[in-house]
């Protein structure tokens, strides 16, 4: 019997371990890494669904010490914007862009959870329209 209910319980662990969350981005800074910006009080990991809303312009920084920054899905809403830093890689399963907002990558690269295909970005920036421009390096005049 005992056995039985260890069982049990490591089958219970292990469903809850991978289970999806929804956080929503509630921060009166624009921190990604603050837990307090995010309505779970934790930072999104890979098995957290994230939504940012159109009063939102959220930035994501290299993390302390290194490593990637993944995601589950994606939603910016109407006006919400995310933007990447150099030196970022960031991931997620899928992404909704929402008409008007915008995803901003100015990181080396980012990945898809989904098939592990991993894209080299040097600056590009999607926006609802689905559109992708990529700023060209400004020239002075000799």
């Amino acid at each position: 019997m005992s056995r039985l209910l260890g069982m049990a319980v490591l089958c219970l662990a292990a469903a809850s371990a991978g289970a999806q969350t929804t956080a929503t981005f509630v921060g009166s800074t624009n921190d990604w890494h603050t837990p307090g910006n995010w309505s779970t009080g934790l930072v999104p990991d890979a098995n957290t669904d994230v939504v940012i809303s159109g009063v939102h312009h959220v930035v994501v920084s290299p993390p302390v010490g290194g490593g990637d920054v993944a995601i589950h899905d994606l939603t910016l809403a109407a006006g919400a914007t995310l933007e990447t830093l150099p030196g970022v890689r960031f991931g997620t399963h899928d992404e909704t862009i929402d008409s008007g907002s915008s995803l901003i990558h100015r990181s080396s690269e980012a990945f898809d959870l989904a098939d592990g295909t991993t894209e080299t970005v040097v600056a590009a920036e999607w926006e609802a329209a689905g559109s992708c421009s990529t700023p060209r390096p400004s020239r002075s005049a000799t």
